[in-house]
């Protein structure tokens, strides 16, 4: 139906500056120029005509392909679009067909470039996120897709070239994060600690909290000062076994937490499994979650562990054990969890 429509629309636009002539003498001067029989008839065959003629047309020029595949594109299920599905797969044989035919189309090229990269095919990548960085102008965003791209296709290797471009990118956009992830990987693995630290640290004040990049970031700081031979900071914690008189799903989890005083978001956590209680554990910077600072210079700390259902944060406490309030600064402190009862868990959350 569609391609009717879109059809007699084409077709409209290009009768309507002929038919306003002669309609606006029919319908205003009747008496100047009466219609004939023969003349009525030749305007309606004119008028099919020209629709038949915006149909071929358009078939012509394949924008019927184009709804067929963004049909298709819709009905299929989410789940579906997956490099293992023989479905999506068929599906993007023919986008790359009509990709070569239209290599200006935005669309095709993303889709093609984001199932490259979901394969790790990153040569095929970086070709489509090429045409793409020039289709959009450079876009700082595209950039940064078409960087990663080279980034792995070079087996992870900065060449001059690439590295130029990673640097005229930031001094354009300095929050493109992952740029300097890559810059500081480069770094890390020619043993260039200090460039591999400042690196990182620039992508961590780009990164929203909580974002799985950040706590991947902030542990190959860790790693970096380790190897510069620096004495990090850390906070053992004795955390006991449950000693309840019910059975424990064997689902349950045990989170260790960190909080500052006055603030919502936990300063530090780790999640273990129940089977390695009792424990001494130690959390440090790469601990930290949400770009926060380590270690603490002021305030006081808490130190609680919780037992839950099924690893769930959020789900019902089935036991905690917590330290009393205590003095910043964090540094290779011991500090001992004791059990608390339930009136004494509840007022403490």
């Amino acid at each position: 139906m569609s391609f009717w429509i879109a059809a007699t629309c084409l077709a409209l636009l290009v009768l309507v500056p002929f038919l306003l002539p002669a309609l606006s003498s029919a319908v205003l001067a009747p008496a100047a120029h009466p219609w004939s029989r023969r003349e009525r008839i030749t305007l309606l065959l004119a008028a099919v005509l020209l629709v038949a003629a915006a149909a071929l047309v358009y078939r012509h020029l394949g924008a019927a392909s184009d709804v067929r595949l963004y049909r298709e594109l819709q009905a299929m299920p989410a789940e579906a679009m997956t490099p293992e599905s023989p479905q999506w797969q068929s599906l993007l044989v023919r986008i790359a067909a009509r990709s070569a035919e239209r290599p200006a189309n935005h669309g095709y090229l993303r889709l093609l470039a984001e199932d490259a990269a979901a394969r790790e095919d990153w040569v095929a990548a970086n070709g489509y996120y090429q045409q793409l960085a020039e289709l959009s102008g450079h876009d700082p965003d595209v950039e940064a897709l078409w960087l990663t791209a080279r980034f792995m296709a070079a087996n992870r290797q900065i060449d001059d070239t690439l590295r130029q471009d990673m640097e005229a990118l930031l001094s354009l956009d300095p929050a493109q994060a992952s740029v300097r992830g890559m810059l500081g990987m480069d770094a890390f693995a020619k043993a260039q600690y200090g460039e591999a630290i400042s690196h990182w640290q620039q992508a961590l004040k780009h990164l929203p909290p909580n974002d799985p990049v950040a706590a991947m970031l902030k542990q190959g700081v860790t790693r970096a000062r380790l190897a510069l031979g620096e004495s990090l900071p850390v906070l053992r914690i004795e955390v006991p076994r449950p000693g309840l008189a019910d059975p424990l799903p064997a689902d349950s989890t045990v989170f260790v937490f960190v909080s500052l005083e006055g603030q919502r978001m936990p300063l530090a956590a780790r999640k273990l499994a129940l089977s390695q209680l009792p424990l001494v554990l130690e959390l440090g910077e790469a601990d930290v979650l949400g770009g926060q600072s380590w270690p603490v210079q002021a305030g006081r700390l808490r130190v609680s562990a919780r037992l839950v259902p099924a690893g769930a944060v959020g789900g019902e406490v089935l036991w905690e054990a917590a330290s009393d309030w205590q003095p910043a600064p964090v540094g290779n402190a011991t500090v001992v969890l004791s059990p608390v009862t339930p009136q004494a868990a509840q007022k403490s959350r």
